[in-house]
């Protein structure tokens, strides 16, 4: 599904919008981040956030800029979109600096998507309890990117 195939492109449904200071920008919008992640078994499972973190009270030289989270429960939850779910798939947006934010989009694009999309299809089956998530990370003073794995999964009990 392509723009030059007339087909309707899905779009992640955002849930979630944080206000943010007129000083900071947000990297990457709805349409690009969909295109991007519209190889993933997960694409209508998604939910995007654009979430605000303490980057605009405290300003640290090294901040996130986007992250993909896994969500599993035993018992059932409530998801972003409202549902009760216990398994939930989000891409979290975070702010960014503006002076920053096309050089920061470039990376997403380039870099980061295809390996949040190789993340997602890497975890297509998973049924594990608990959280995993990838974030990606930008450092102002040296113009760099890094990503850091953080995972509290356990296996699934038997009933």
């Amino acid at each position: 599904m392509d723009a030059t195939s007339g087909a309707a492109q899905y779009l992640v449904p955002t849930t979630r919008k944080s206000r943010i200071s007129h000083l900071l920008s947000w990297p990457i919008g709805a349409e690009k981040l969909s295109l991007a992640l519209a190889s993933v078994p997960q694409l209508r499972l998604l939910s995007l956030e654009f979430v605000q973190t303490w980057y605009d009270r405290v300003h640290f030289p090294r901040y996130p800029v986007l992250s993909t989270v896994y969500l599993h429960n035993e018992v059932p939850f409530k998801s972003a979109t409202g549902e009760s779910v216990s398994t939930e798939w989000l891409v979290r947006v975070h702010p960014v600096g503006r002076q920053f934010r096309h050089r920061i989009q470039e990376h997403i694009l380039a870099e980061e998507l295809p390996v949040a999309a190789k993340w997602f299809r890497e975890r297509a089956t998973l049924c594990l309890l608990g959280m995993d998530r990838l974030v990606f990370f930008y450092e102002e003073e040296t113009d760099t990117f890094s990503a850091e794995r953080e995972t509290r999964l356990q296996p699934s009990t038997a009933r």
